[in-house]
Parts: C-alpha cells; sequence; structure tokens
C-alpha cells in the first residue's frame, strides 16, 4: 500500500458500507484512495482508471455476486495487487488471486454475520500504514486541517 498510486477499496452487499469506511479512513492518511461502487453502468469507468502497481482491498463474505469474478480478471490484466478480507471459508480460493489474505472470524446468527473482525482488521492495517509512513501520513492530516480551515467546515 505505500508504493502503490492507488489504493482501491470493493465490497458487495453489506460489504460495500466497509469499503465505504475503508475508503474514508486511508484518505485521511494517503493520496489516491479510492471506492470501486460499479453502480449500473459505471464499471468501465471506474475500472479504466485502474493500472499497474495499484492496491485493490476486496472486502467480501457470502453471497458472492458473478461480478466479482470479471472484476478480478480485470485485476490480473491491469496487474493490480489484491489484498482480500474474506472468511476462513473462502480464504483458500482467494489465495488463488491475492497477494495478501487476511481471514476473518465470521460469527453469523441466521442470516446476519458479524463484520466486527472485518472492521478490526481494516483498523489494523491503517494503523500499520501509519507506523510505517508517520512522516507522510502526517504531512497529509496537515493538507487535509489546512484545506478544512481554509474552507471553515468546523467549529
Amino acid at each position: 500500500m505505500e508504493e502503490a498510486p492507488r489504493v482501491w477499496f470493493v465490497g458487495f452487499g453489506d460489504e460495500q458500507g466497509l469499503a465505504r469506511l475503508g475508503r474514508s479512513l486511508f484518505a485521511r492518511l494517503r493520496h489516491g484512495v479510492h471506492e470501486l461502487q460499479g453502480q449500473g453502468q459505471t464499471w468501465a469507468n471506474e475500472l479504466s482508471m485502474t493500472g499497474p502497481r495499484d492496491v485493490l482491498v476486496l472486502l467480501t463474505f457470502e453471497p458472492r455476486p458473478k461480478v466479482l469474478r470479471a472484476l478480478l480478471a480485470h485485476a490480473r490484466t491491469t496487474r493490480m495487487r489484491i489484498i482480500t478480507l474474506t472468511d476462513h471459508a473462502y480464504a483458500p480460493q482467494a489465495e488463488r488471486f491475492s497477494e495478501v489474505v487476511l481471514p476473518c472470524h465470521v460469527a453469523s446468527y441466521g442470516a446476519l454475520p458479524t463484520h466486527a473482525t472485518m472492521l478490526s482488521v481494516l483498523r489494523l492495517i491503517a494503523v500499520a500504514y501509519l507506523g510505517r509512513n508517520p512522516e507522510a501520513v502526517s504531512q497529509r492530516i496537515s493538507t487535509l486541517a489546512a484545506i478544512d480551515e481554509e474552507l471553515d467546515l468546523f467549529e
């Protein structure tokens, strides 16, 4: 993530909210952070902005949509690095297309799996990024604070 030109977050279903949170969290730490949303016909528009050495952070639990296969094929074609946060059952399959797989414990009570572990892993990745890049993160936070002050957004 340190050397990637851009970092992309993607999640489907309930994980889409976590992808949005991951994008928001990492956008405070570095520039070039995006979320692939693919609403309607925008997949081509969004994927056309991806490139080699970009990082794709995939957050995925069951059920997985059919479009995931095409998305992963595009990521391989463009030589994106893939980090997958998923459940233990899917981890072996994710290892086939991911550079890094971070299995998350998922307690499922009927139709409502818990996303607490996935959220914790996202935060741990952010803390690790901060620890490895303190000067760059400090500069990013200062830049954002200066813009906030200039726009007079907060009291």
